[in-house]
């Protein structure tokens, strides 16, 4: 997994490939929650993507899913019920997105670092730096270059170490 200094909108624009964390929600209209921020945009753009995702989850479970046509990778990083994130879930959800890639012949796919949930990013990044290769970026607006990890991660992780998590946001 590299570092990617860019903005989401242009990679897209271009063509390139987005993955976009889900939490495996399903509401009672059958429609996958997408979340907020990039989600709701993702949502504007691809209205039936949320319908799309929730028949997915509902029929296939809680997996990562590609749509070709919208050019995004949905990617689970928390159950439903707690929203946290977990090992098990995160490292599954990692081995998927890689047989995806090798299967679609995806080149690249940027996953933007607001995806994780702002500073749990770095709990999650620290839990895939081993696990994903080259061809997954984590996108880091041009606007954060400092990228610094605050002294609590929010999220449930179990990669909460601030120290390791630094040494490998910043080697």
């Amino acid at each position: 997994m590299r570092k990617a200094f860019g903005y989401l909108s242009g990679i897209h624009a271009r063509g390139g490939w987005i993955g976009l964390t889900v939490s495996g929600r399903v509401g009672p209209d059958g429609q996958a929650s997408l979340g907020t921020g990039i989600g709701l945009i993702i949502v504007e753009r691809f209205s039936d993507l949320p319908r799309k995702l929730g028949d997915a989850i509902l029929s296939g479970g809680h997996h990562a899913y590609v749509w070709p046509e919208y050019k995004i990778m949905t990617i689970p990083f928390s159950w439903e019920s707690s929203g946290a994130c977990v090992r098990e879930l995160i490292e599954q959800s990692g081995r998927e997105v890689l047989q995806l890639l090798d299967e679609h012949k995806i080149a690249a796919l940027y996953v933007p670092e607001s995806c994780y949930g702002g500073a749990g990013a770095a709990c999650v990044e620290s839990s895939l730096a081993g696990l994903w290769d080259d061809r997954v970026l984590y996108l880091v607006s041009p606007d954060r270059r400092d990228h610094v990890i605050p002294e609590n991660c929010p999220i449930a992780c179990p990669y909460n170490d601030r120290e390791q998590v630094l040494k490998r946001l910043n080697p």
